[in-house]
């Protein structure tokens, strides 16, 4: 979710991810985009751009799915860019809704 409202929908490459206006100096920063995954098993394109971009060392994806790693196979709010752990198909669905309603709430008021 853009901070103008609008629902970017990601494709399976992540490219959308890429071009997000987010800043792992400042990872609240008002003005970011909200990356919400409804497939969050889906999680490894939004973790190698999160790596990308610098939210936690490269060297993390030799991790991916050991336990106790912060890359787990769905999101979750422990690794450092994401926003909310993702669960059922679908969450996002549910999740995005709420998320502009409360954003757009702030913007007018």
């Amino acid at each position: 979710i853009s901070p103008d409202g609008k629902v970017i929908k990601l494709k399976k490459s992540g490219k959308g991810v890429i071009y997000a206006k987010i800043n792992p100096k400042d990872p609240k920063w008002e003005d970011r985009d909200r990356i919400v995954l409804s497939k969050s098993h889906a999680c490894e394109a939004m973790y190698a751009v999160l790596g990308e971009k610098g939210f936690f060392p490269k060297e993390k994806f030799k991790e991916f799915l050991h336990f106790n790693s912060m890359l787990q196979g769905h999101a979750e709010i422990c690794t450092p860019g994401v926003e909310y752990s993702g669960g059922s198909l679908g969450q996002g669905i549910s999740l995005k809704p709420r998320r502009l309603l409360a954003l757009l709430s702030r913007r007018c008021s």
